[in-house]
């Protein structure tokens, strides 16, 4: 009697595939390690990046099951084709990470809507969370400004940008972890962890932490 959302079905392997096919057409389905057939009445929804007729052609995704799912079909249009959502998204975003970290929820300036509503966003809506999630870390007096963003002016213009204009892959996640670790006070597990701001288990993100050789204070170990 709920919904089953099913993110990213293209990326399911055939294997998967077939058992999910088994599930749609059964309603039932078996607990890994159990014997029991427990019925399962529930509304399907699946959502993907990719081009499923294409997949079909190229024996990577299975007919029958694309044919399953395909009864009522949304296409939702990539972030650039619809800035009009950016500004309403963006205060989405903050007040959700500003709950999260027990903080007043944050203005957004004008200048700063404008920054987001002139970038083309190629990562879409999940870089548009991630840049307001570093906001929310970097900014004072519970106001996000433009520098506050982790974006560039005009990323539209086809102008090849300099070097220096960015950091590293590298030092980009560094200076991040750190900032998240920073607003949760080094504490990495747990609902009001570090790893689950960053959407990361905290095995993953101790591991990170040891790459860095980061250290409380702002220290870095070399």
């Amino acid at each position: 009697k709920g919904t089953l959302f099913l993110d990213e079905i293209g990326d399911m392997h055939l294997s998967a595939q077939s058992k999910l096919l088994h599930f749609l057409e059964e309603r039932a389905f078996q607990r890994v390690g159990g014997s029991e057939t427990i019925q399962a009445d529930v509304r399907i929804l699946a959502a993907t990046h990719r081009d499923l007729p294409q997949m079909v052609q190229a024996g990577q995704f299975r007919e029958d099951l694309y044919f399953r799912l395909q009864v009522f079909e949304i296409q939702l249009p990539p972030l650039q084709q619809r800035l009009e959502d950016v500004p309403l998204l963006a205060r989405y975003f903050a007040q959700r990470f500003a709950r999260h970290l027990d903080r007043p929820n944050p203005e957004i300036s004008a200048a700063a809507l404008a920054r987001l509503q002139g970038y083309a966003w190629p990562g879409n809506v999940r870089e548009l969370e991630h840049v307001v999630q570093r906001a929310v870390l970097r900014c004072e007096n519970d106001l996000i400004d433009v520098e506050d963003l982790s974006i560039q002016p005009n990323p539209k213009d086809r102008r090849g940008p300099t070097k220096g204009a960015f950091l590293s892959l590298v030092e980009h996640e560094k200076h991040y972890i750190e900032q998240a670790l920073e607003a949760t006070d080094w504490v990495v597990s747990g609902d009001h962890g570090a790893a689950h701001l960053l959407g990361i288990n905290a095995q993953t993100l101790r591991s990170r932490i040891k790459k860095h050789g980061l250290r409380p204070g702002g220290r870095t170990d070399v």
